[in-house]
């Protein structure tokens, strides 16, 4: 077997021989084919290094695009996300419920999670979140704190929707804003006749089936109509003013003082001041402005007198009348009759 294979290997080398002597010498090429045989292949060589310059480029470009695309994307998602989305977004906190009075004492204000269809009896301190419902029976008054010094007191027979932070759809019923004067903390009222948004103020407003009627106490209101009904720029209405508006868009205004008996039903939900370490002056600030009274001293001494006396114990569980009368009786001062406004005397 070995002595077979080198016979065919050299039977192979004689044949390549006689085809390389039948086919004689390969010619060289001219000078101008090989200068031109090279700038062929150099402009083919550039061709080639263009052609991977670019696609590099497009690579980057196509990768930097989808970098741009993805975050683009993820901000849009997160814009987005729980409106067009089925994602839904967690309610939020907008008020809690500082106090519940009732004349009875099976009497309740109720809440519901779930737009009215079970409800659960409200308690003190509970936290409110947007989209639920609450209500009153016929015999009980509620006051939530939104913060900041701002609260919703709620009358007897009343409902109403916290639709988002600092915005309530209110159904039926009468309700009293009470904002500080030196802060702003924006919350609008919704009603079937038009929205109402506080100034920096004290008011109540009731609302009927034919009219709703603001009366404003403090600072000033603005109210602005449904677009059905008519002209939808701000109406506004001032301290001291009784402003009704129709269901057609009519408004009729009048006069009401800050002590008139219909403010009266507020006092019984109204927060507890907190007397302790208190001067007797700051105490007398507070009844003053939740009675819509004055407050007068019989002297200059006299003020400078109730400045110096300091507070102590609750007045939880009492009206600012009542309160005023308990804590007078534990002080040097009285209060001196008067036809308007409270005096204050020794």
């Amino acid at each position: 077997m070995k002595s077979d294979n080198v016979n065919d290997e050299d039977t192979n080398d004689g044949a390549i021989e006689i085809l390389l002597r039948e086919v004689g010498g390969r010619d060289e090429p001219s000078q101008e084919t090989m200068l031109a045989v090279r700038a062929a292949a150099h402009a083919e060589w550039q061709a080639v290094v263009s052609a991977r310059t670019r696609y590099k480029r497009t690579m980057s470009y196509s990768l930097a695009a989808g970098v741009v695309l993805t975050i683009g994307a993820a901000l849009l998602l997160t814009r987005f996300v729980g409106r067009d989305s089925p994602v839904t977004e967690q309610p939020a906190l907008v008020a809690t419920i500082g106090k519940i009075h009732s004349e009875i004492q099976s009497g309740v204000a109720q809440v519901s999670r779930d737009d009215g269809k079970t409800w659960h009896d409200a308690t003190t301190g509970e936290a409110l979140n947007s989209g639920m419902l609450l209500r009153t029976d016929t015999t009980t008054k509620m006051a939530l704190d939104f913060g900041n010094e701002l609260q919703l007191r709620v009358d007897v027979g009343s409902q109403f929707k916290l639709t988002a932070l600092g915005k309530v759809n209110w159904i039926r019923g009468r309700f009293y804003v009470d904002g500080s004067p030196s802060q702003h903390v924006p919350l609008t009222v919704q009603t079937k006749f038009g929205a109402i948004e506080h100034l920096g103020t004290q008011y109540q407003a009731l609302l009927s089936e034919s009219k709703l009627i603001v009366s404003v106490r403090e600072g000033q209101i603005a109210y602005t109509r449904p677009v059905h009904i008519g002209d939808d720029s701000p109406i506004h209405a001032n301290a001291g003013e009784r402003v009704e508006f129709n269901e057609r868009g009519g408004v009729t205004r009048n006069a009401i003082p800050a002590d008139d008996e219909s403010w009266q039903w507020i006092a019984q939900i109204a927060p507890a001041f907190s007397i302790d370490n208190q001067s007797l002056v700051k105490f007398l600030e507070w009844v003053a402005r939740e009675t819509g009274q004055s407050i007068r001293y019989a002297s200059p001494e006299v003020r400078a007198e109730a400045e110096q006396v300091i507070l102590r114990g609750s007045v939880s569980g009492l009206t600012p009348d009542q309160a005023l009368n308990a804590v007078l009786s534990t002080t040097p001062f009285v209060r001196v009759n008067t036809t308007a406004g409270i005096e204050i005397g020794k």
